[in-house]
């Protein structure tokens, strides 16, 4: 195998990837399931513009361990919501300077990430050294399962995230894992037998 045959299968690989993406959130109805609008959007976008102080991760209240409250924002007793029960749980992802997600940028970026994560992919099918197609196929994929199963119900867990988001997510990674693992299973081989270790 060579590295040009890994950089053309990360690119076709990422081309199927894209073409997947604009299918399962454009035309099918899965990411309806999961990600909905935000009730009365126009004030809590504004709200929210006008309250946090920049881009980033925010959580309410704070897990046990995290960054402390300020003085005077717990309940009318004193208590901290961190350890106050029956409480929503809010985890908010925030961007100051927002985002066009249809823009050039955002394809150009999603493009590129499908290729990083494609020529990983293929670094692992060459390190495993597979003889058979299927079987590289298959390690593609139990990589995918195992992504999945760590970083999405991981959030379901810790983060309280809501499940459904994370199985139809979950679902839509698995059907790329399986394609990727078709394209880059085709690209990158074994080892010529003199190369092999024995």
């Amino acid at each position: 195998m060579t590295i040009l045959r890994l950089i053309v299968g990360s690119v076709v690989s990422a081309a199927v990837l894209m073409a997947w993406g604009m299918l399962f959130w454009m035309v099918l109805p899965f990411g309806e399931l999961a990600i909905h609008p935000l009730p009365d959007g126009d004030r809590l976008g504004a709200l929210l513009h006008e309250t946090i102080p920049e881009t980033g991760s925010y959580v309410w209240p704070m897990p046990e361990g995290g960054q402390q409250q300020p003085a005077g924002e717990g309940d009318e007793n004193g208590a901290e919501p961190a350890a106050m029960s029956g409480r929503p749980f809010i985890h908010v992802f925030y961007s100051q300077e927002g985002s066009d997600p249809n823009g050039p940028t955002m394809y150009g970026l999603g493009f590129a990430h499908f290729a990083g994560t494609s020529l990983l992919v293929g670094c692992l099918l060459w390190f495993a050294n597979l003889k058979w197609y299927i079987s590289r196929v298959g390690l593609t994929v139990l990589s995918g399962v195992m992504a999945i199963w760590w970083q999405n119900f991981g959030d379901v867990i810790w983060w309280h995230h809501s499940c459904l988001y994370h199985v139809v997510l979950g679902g839509f990674e698995l059907v790329g894992a399986v394609l990727m693992g078709l394209v880059m299973a085709a690209f990158v081989g074994p080892l010529p037998k003199k190369r092999r270790k024995d």
